[in-house]
């Protein structure tokens, strides 16, 4: 039977992923799933022309986060891709094993990213669609508590010395737990005030996020 969700039917997927082992086994939970894997063997086409193409091909799809590591099989990494699908209406999940850096790199897509996986946790169906119904039932506007963004005060509180990242404290979230967050995701006249001593802002931001991995920044205001 071909696995469904709310009447959305998850009949073909795409595997995304530079490592063709990596591509193998996620093709095996798939197919537990009881749907098709496609995988996409690379080179990718540039973003605004992948998405539309894939689109058009699958239901869903399976991403590795790292996908710039072996030859030319991408210009882009998966959480990228991943929050192009997820604008693009396609439920998408995204499987890695990120490092604390790689949580602040990917950050600036977290809203566009319900869920990421780890490998092993990608390797069970059951994972994968409720991963997949997280995003569908998004396409609805029906969050799920952990997800569901809020207009919240945030307070910087430095600047690294490189002027790469910052880092910011939600009250409304954990008044003591200061965030990373790169520079380059906030609007740069935020950071110009925050800078010149305007330590306050807002921004949307999923309060019920039970890890600070999970937590992503939108709609920021001065």
């Amino acid at each position: 039977m071909i696995a469904s969700i709310q009447g959305y039917q998850i009949e073909r997927v795409a595997v995304v992923d530079d490592d063709p082992d990596g591509r193998a086994t996620h093709k095996l939970a798939i197919e537990d799933m009881d749907s098709t894997p496609i995988l996409e063997n690379g080179p990718l086409a540039a973003l605004d022309l992948y998405v539309p193409n894939i689109k058009s091909r699958v239901h869903a799809a399976l991403c590795d986060y790292h996908l710039k590591k072996r030859g030319n099989y991408a210009t882009y990494d998966g959480d990228e891709l991943a929050a192009a699908l997820y604008r693009a209406s396609v439920p998408t999940v995204l499987c890695t094993r990120y490092s604390d850096w790689e949580v602040t790199q990917m950050r600036c897509h977290r809203r566009f990213i319900p869920q990421v996986l780890s490998y092993n946790d990608a390797a069970d169906p059951a994972n994968l669609l409720h991963a997949f119904e997280m995003c569908v039932r998004e396409f609805k506007d029906d969050f799920a508590v952990t997800r569901r963004p809020w207009r919240t005060l945030v307070r910087f509180e430095e600047f690294d010395d490189d002027g790469d990242y910052c880092y910011v404290v939600v009250p409304g979230w954990d008044a003591q737990k200061r965030i990373r967050v790169q520079n380059s995701d906030c609007p740069p006249h935020i950071i110009q005030q925050a800078k010149n001593g305007q330590l306050r802002c807002h921004a949307k931001v999923n309060l019920g996020a039970e890890s600070d991995e999970d937590l992503y920044f939108t709609e920021w205001e001065a």
